[in-house]
């Protein structure tokens, strides 16, 4: 959901399935939103209706996702130890 300083009401911006209910979320610079799910990682751009999914897990779940200053895409999982980096820019996924 979205919502607007100082506001208590919200906007739905996107559902994903019960499989693929957000379990981390960012941002990128160009504000799309990013969801870390039991499945892999989907964005959503604002005002285009949909969502896409970008990567796919190979391990149970992202519960954390963050960009860098470069626009790395970095996850972290709850079965998993790794920390993963993905070099993507927000333009092209």
């Amino acid at each position: 959901m979205k919502f607007a300083s100082g506001s208590l009401t919200g906007s739905v911006l996107f559902t994903l399935t019960s499989y693929q209910s957000p379990q981390g979320l960012t941002l990128d610079n160009a504000g799309s939103v990013y969801a870390g799910t039991y499945s892999g990682i989907f964005k959503y751009v604002p005002g285009s209706g949909n969502t896409i999914q970008i990567i796919s897990t190979v391990y149970w779940g992202v519960s954390r996702i963050r960009f860098d200053t470069y626009g790395n895409l970095y996850t972290g999982g709850y079965s998993s130890s790794n920390i993963n980096r993905y070099n993507i820019t927000a333009n092209s996924c």
